[in-house]
């Protein structure tokens, strides 16, 4: 047997709300038995096991039993704890109460810990078991394809709002919101400053802050500081 434990800056077990998800993959030759435990949506600790498995179902079964064992020894009683996994066959025998003193191993530790937790078990689509499906069978979760894109250099200036180039996306396209804009023009008249900054590329075209830019102009306002940046396509 290999096992495989992944922890991902495992946090503060004083946190009170865990969402958990299992899966297992099969081959006749070695299974892969998963879990993922997350709060607040941040993944805190991954578990994968390889072992010689006879069948997908037992597979799976391990894979829970795996799971509830961390949370019976490390999540702190008291908690509520939402279990989830895709394999519904598996979870149904778990959680229905009319087959609670069935002999398997993960019906049992489950019983046990129901008393001292506020303790769910659901089956779901898997496609919303992404990262313990990936876990299962990659050992690893995915890093995204799309990294998030460099910053851009910014500096502020001063700057003719009569200057500024205004999109005809902006200048012809849809009005903006009179709840959006009233909540701007309140903040401006408030604060005496705009909410969001006005933003423009090297030629002086609008990227961003185009309602700015009107409560601006309604207030007879001809100069105004900017950031400045290279290329953007943004909009307001």
């Amino acid at each position: 047997m290999e096992a495989k434990d992944l922890l991902l800056g495992h946090g503060d077990d004083s946190l009170n709300h865990y969402q958990c998800y299992f899966d297992a993959s099969h081959t006749p030759e070695i299974s892969r038995c998963a879990y993922c435990v997350l709060v607040d949506g941040q993944v805190i600790h991954t578990h994968v096991q390889e072992e010689k498995i006879g069948t997908s179902q037992k597979a799976e079964k391990q894979a829970i039993y795996l799971l509830l064992q961390y949370i019976h020894q490390h999540i702190e009683r008291g908690s509520k704890v939402e279990v989830y996994g895709d394999e519904k066959t598996v979870i149904e025998r778990i959680a229905r109460k009319g087959i609670r003193g069935r002999r398997n191993k993960e019906g049992k530790l489950y019983d046990r810990m129901e008393p001292h937790y506020e303790l769910s078990i659901k089956s779901i689509p898997r496609k919303q078991n992404r990262i313990a499906h990936n876990l299962s069978r990659t050992g690893h979760i995915p890093q995204p394809q799309n990294p998030p894109k460099p910053k851009k250099n910014v500096s502020a200036r001063l700057m003719l709002l009569d200057d500024i180039i205004i999109p005809n996306k902006m200048k012809y396209g849809s009005t903006p919101g009179q709840v959006k804009y009233q909540s701007r023009l309140l903040f401006f008249q408030k604060y005496g400053k705009m909410y969001k900054t006005i933003r423009v590329n090297a030629d002086g075209m609008l990227l961003d802050g185009y309602i700015s830019y009107l409560i601006l102009k309604e207030h007879g306002i001809d100069e105004y500081s900017v950031d400045v940046e290279e290329g953007d396509d943004r909009n307001d």
